[in-house]
């Protein structure tokens, strides 16, 4: 019977361990949704093309200009003609710093350039302002229609794996506690049964008040997409602009700013960086 209970014991806590699992993973998930729809309206009231060049441009710049201050750096403090040179970690630095200057602003352009990796509502706005030829009505209705199955389907979802579960943590609860009592006549203890209770109270409120009501707000939000594209017509008279047309040319003239802000923001941060470890070390 002891080895028993000490059976019942180890499902106990593997079982209890994955519920409490599952409802970080939920709290984690319903944070990170919640975040994120929060994060889409902030974006959506800057323009993707705005986005690319006041943001996406400059954190490549200033990755570049930390590369470069911190290989610069080794390259001073290790030069190659010492023996304890480390020239090589310069040049891979330097390589990356390459790379990341170059391929990084295309292929983040080539990016935002198709629609479809686009938020709905930036889409949205892009058909608002004429620009029907890069994207469509029926192509914006399509991907909010095949996100509202996706997220029904979940809503009506059963939650098989989420009841067995729950009966394996309670069995197995319930096992421990009366083996283990009959074992050593021992009651469990008042923190051992508040834990146990509450690991299963906590994963039923997250599989069926938490989980559904993050569902539903998520599927306010594409409905509320759906009204919008809906609403949606091409224009009559006016020709089909591009997203690059879209932007007031004051944009072009701040890449070269933003680029240089962010490299010379990322190489003051490196500097900083290296000239506190040099003197950690000497200290």
């Amino acid at each position: 019977m002891l080895v028993t209970a000490i059976v019942f014991l180890v499902l106990s806590v593997v079982a209890t361990s994955a519920m409490l699992t599952f409802l970080a993973m939920a709290v984690l998930q319903a944070a990170v949704a919640k975040g994120g729809r929060v994060l889409d309206r902030r974006l959506r009231k800057l323009q993707a093309e705005q986005y690319v060049q006041l943001v996406s441009l400059p954190l490549c710049a200033a990755i570049v200009g930390g590369l470069v201050s911190t290989a610069i750096s080794i390259f001073v403090d290790y030069p190659p003609w010492k023996h304890d040179s480390r020239a090589n970690v310069v040049y891979i630095l330097i390589a990356i710093a390459l790379f990341v200057g170059t391929a990084g602003p295309l292929a983040i352009r080539a990016l935002y350039a198709d629609p479809k990796n686009l938020l709905i509502g930036q889409r949205i706005d892009r058909l608002k302002d004429g620009d029907w030829a890069h994207d469509s009505k029926a192509e914006v209705i399509n991907t909010i229609d095949k996100n509202r199955a996706v997220i029904k389907e979940k809503l009506n979802s059963k939650g098989i794996w989420f009841v067995a579960l729950l009966m394996l943590v309670i069995a197995s609860d319930a096992g421990w506690l009366v083996l283990d009592y009959v074992e050593d006549g021992v009651s469990p203890g008042v923190i051992t049964t508040l834990v146990m209770a509450a690991a299963i109270l906590s994963g039923l409120v997250a599989r069926y008040w938490m989980w559904p009501m993050y569902l539903r707000s998520t599927l306010k939000d594409l409905d509320s997409y759906r009204a919008e594209a809906d609403a949606l017509s091409p224009p009559a008279f006016t020709a089909p602009r591009s997203p690059a047309s879209a932007v007031h040319h004051r944009y072009d003239h701040h890449d070269l700013r933003m680029a240089v802000g962010g490299l010379l923001v990322g190489a003051i941060l490196a500097r900083l960086s290296t000239a506190r470890s040099r003197g950690q070390r000497q200290g």
